[in-house]
């Protein structure tokens, strides 16, 4: 009787030894267990903050420009931008140009103000807002002008600063624009298609000339 007490004694020893070391093994390694049972977090994309693709622009052939002539405003060029604005931006920015255009009422961020300066992406100068009419500002739902003339583009300019108490137009930002533009030696603009069209294409022409390479075989 004695040794089996004695045995079931050892044995209980050795179990409970077991677990012990099975036990401190485990909370040494808990971490490492952790890491490995938790799946690593899944981020999603904020489709909201994705930039949109590049619009469809028509090319155009622009004739030499003075940028020197669009310097000063005069009742001609206003009632020119004027024109130009009732048909090109009176539906998103008001007729007014308060920015509360029927076709702008869904649009976020809401289209720019033109009686306020605070807020502008590329600024209220001259040669920003020209800027603005030329590339567009695509995140903010500004489409691109560009195939607009130069001269109703400044004509719509010198109309939108008697809106409100626009800064001055300086010598160097004409200078900045020809440079940047080649107002003065003409300029001859491509066409410009979305870049999910243009890798259609190359996949499309890539497909036709297998097949043609398929054929001739």
């Amino acid at each position: 009787m004695k040794n089996y007490l004695k045995f079931y004694g050892v044995f209980y020893i050795l179990i409970l030894a077991i677990i012990v070391t099975l036990g401190y093994t485990y909370t040494s390694n808990i971490n490492k267990i952790t890491e490995n049972k938790v799946a690593p977090p899944i981020y999603m994309k904020d489709t909201a903050t994705q930039p949109e693709d590049l619009p469809y622009i028509k090319g155009s052939v622009t004739g030499p420009i003075d940028v020197n002539k669009f310097a000063v405003s005069t009742p001609e060029l206003i009632e020119k931008g004027k024109s130009v604005f009732n048909t090109q931006c009176a539906s998103c920015h008001g007729a007014e140009g308060k920015g509360d255009g029927i076709a702008g009422a869904n649009l976020n961020p809401k289209p720019r103000n033109f009686h306020s300066l605070e807020g502008w992406t590329n600024g209220p100068e001259f040669n920003m807002m020209y800027k603005t009419l030329q590339e567009g500002i695509v995140n903010r739902g500004m489409a691109s002008y560009s195939n607009l003339p130069p001269d109703e583009r400044f004509a719509l300019i010198h109309f939108i600063r008697t809106l409100a108490k626009y800064p001055e137009i300086k010598p160097d930002e004409l200078i900045e624009l020809d440079k940047t533009y080649s107002l003065s030696a003409g300029l001859k603009t491509p066409n410009q298609i979305p870049v999910k069209a243009a890798i259609e294409i190359l996949i499309s022409e890539n497909d036709t000339s297998k097949k043609i390479k398929t054929t001739q075989k």
